[in-house]
């Protein structure tokens, strides 16, 4: 019998040349696809991405396609007994309509009133919707007095959430989807990433409401003029906040980076600049063989110790206090700086990079993740830019780099055999060898 992804395969497939017929024979009988909304002539679903999920459930992710413009698309399939019993279709359906219409401002308006869907993610997150999902779906009103929200607001709220495929509404109750389950209702788990969205809702939005300004004076405009890690761990709080947003931030990289480089010729690895610790316990959870280092600030000890010790490493790692402005590098037989050298600018950049090729032995490697930009700086090279900007009006470091002038620095260093390749999203990992 064929597998829930394959039916929607042929679904797909069978939708993108216009075969209706075809398509609807994913579906159990009598249950007609209301869900999924008649589409014009000019417009076809191409799905990107199948992910299974708990509960016979599919998502789909992919785009509605016309002519050469796409509009995201997210469908959740329900599955019994081999055919879809039921499915969720979330999309911007104006802008479609837009589209097939031909009255299309080319995703301007959208552009610019992002920051609404942006802002009532980061809203649920600050309140716990998702968290207080956990253990089941509640009705609109248990869920508005256990979050202590205001009576004006909260169905919408609830109901955006869910129009935007964050919640799942059903029979008067709402709960999380698998992606909000996975990611946002569980603080404890290894793939919650809420640290990050609340630190981004309660700071980098602010910062970024001053892009105009930090581009006028080419001055950062966060943590009133005082460098901004300076001021970080100045904040115990602030600091704390940090660190966890670090460690949401680290998730997807901290399985690339155990399965992205050969580990077996390392005995040691320092993590310069570790914050808690996450991505070296990560990587020293997969390399029972590997002892590892971790290097930041003082403030940063106490959630070291905590990741170290929930990892049960205490003995094959340890924390080592410093500044890299000040002090030299602790020695190992690699060195990663993971998204370390985007936060400085060129002169950093290089007093680094020397740093390093003296902890280093020789024959020791330099491993160096960031999101780079590629030399023509075109579609490619958007989420580097980004990047960029933020360290701009943020953190004060930046400009964004490419391979190209990275491996121009390790040379200049005294480095040898460089390469990049592919990492996790849009970081990559650079590496070389004193």
């Amino acid at each position: 019998m064929a597998t829930n992804e394959e039916l929607l395969r042929s679904f797909y497939s069978a939708s993108g040349r216009g075969d209706p017929g075809a398509a609807s024979q994913v579906f159990a009988d009598g249950v007609p696809p209301v869900s999924l909304r008649p589409l014009p002539e000019n417009v076809r679903p191409e799905a990107r991405e199948f992910v299974a999920a708990p509960g016979e459930r599919v998502v789909v992710l992919g785009d509605y396609r016309v002519g050469g413009e796409a509009v995201p698309f997210v469908h959740t399939w329900r599955f019994a007994g081999g055919k879809a019993v039921d499915v969720a279709d979330v999309h911007d359906s104006a802008r479609l309509q837009a589209l097939a219409a031909g009255d299309d401002d080319g995703g301007l308006r959208e552009m610019a009133t992002g920051f609404m869907s942006a802002q009532v993610l980061h809203a649920a997150v600050e309140t716990g919707v998702f968290t207080a999902l956990r253990h089941g779906p509640l009705d609109g009103e248990r869920l508005r007095r256990r979050l202590g929200l205001h009576q004006r607001g909260a169905r919408d709220f609830f109901d955006v959430l869910a129009a935007l495929g964050l919640l799942e509404r059903r029979d008067g109750l709402y709960a999380n989807t698998p992606l909000t389950t996975a990611h946002l209702s569980d603080t404890e788990a290894d793939s919650y990433l809420g640290g990050l969205l609340e630190f981004i809702g309660s700071h980098w939005y602010w910062s970024w409401g001053k892009l105009a300004d930090a581009l006028r004076t080419g001055r950062s405009q966060s943590y009133g003029g005082v460098f901004p890690y300076d001021a970080i761990q100045a904040d115990p709080e602030l600091a704390e906040r940090f660190q966890r947003a670090m460690f949401a931030a680290s998730t997807a990289l901290r399985a690339a980076i155990a399965g992205g480089f050969e580990w077996e010729r390392v005995g040691t690895v320092a993590d310069i600049g570790c914050a808690d610790g996450s991505l070296l316990a990560r990587l020293l959870s997969a390399h029972p063989h590997l002892r590892g280092i971790g290097f930041d600030l003082p403030a940063g000890a106490p959630g070291f110790h905590r990741t170290v010790a929930r990892h049960a490493l205490e003995d094959r790692t340890r924390f080592v206090a410093g500044d890299f402005r000040a002090a030299p590098l602790p020695r190992a037989d690699a060195l990663l700086f993971a998204h370390i050298l985007i936060d400085w600018d060129d002169d950093s950049r290089h007093m680094l990079l020397a740093k390093a090729y003296q902890a280093l032995p020789e024959g020791g490697t330099i491993l160096i993740v960031d999101t780079l930009v590629e030399g023509t700086r075109g579609a490619e090279s958007a989420a580097g830019l980004l990047v960029s900007l933020h360290m701009l009006v943020d953190q004060r470091g930046g400009p964004s780099y490419s391979a190209e002038e990275c491996f121009g620095w390790l040379g200049k260093a005294g480095f040898r055999d460089c390469r990049v390749r592919p990492l996790s999203g849009f970081d990559r990992l650079v590496t070389a060898v004193k």
